[in-house]
């Protein structure tokens, strides 16, 4: 049997977030990219604001735990 490339293994940890979460953090990254004095919480208002979802959908307090929370994973397993 074939043995899984690493590379592959972080994809499967993909499939366990919530689609929100990844666009957040895509989205949130892309920011950065662009304008790299921007902060991450401005940039996950951005997000909010662009997608119009409201507090109560997407908390920006949860937003932030789970951009940081992601943004070690990725770190630590795509060098």
């Amino acid at each position: 049997m074939a043995k899984e490339k690493d590379i592959l293994k972080p994809i499967q940890q993909l499939y366990k977030c919530n689609s929100i979460d990844l666009m957040m953090f895509s989205f949130v990254c892309g920011v950065k990219r662009v304008i790299p004095s921007a902060s991450i919480t401005s940039s996950i208002d951005l997000f909010i604001e662009y997608n119009d979802l409201t507090e109560e959908e997407y908390p920006k307090e949860s937003a932030l735990v789970t951009f940081t929370r992601l943004s070690k994973y990725f770190k630590n397993r795509l060098k």
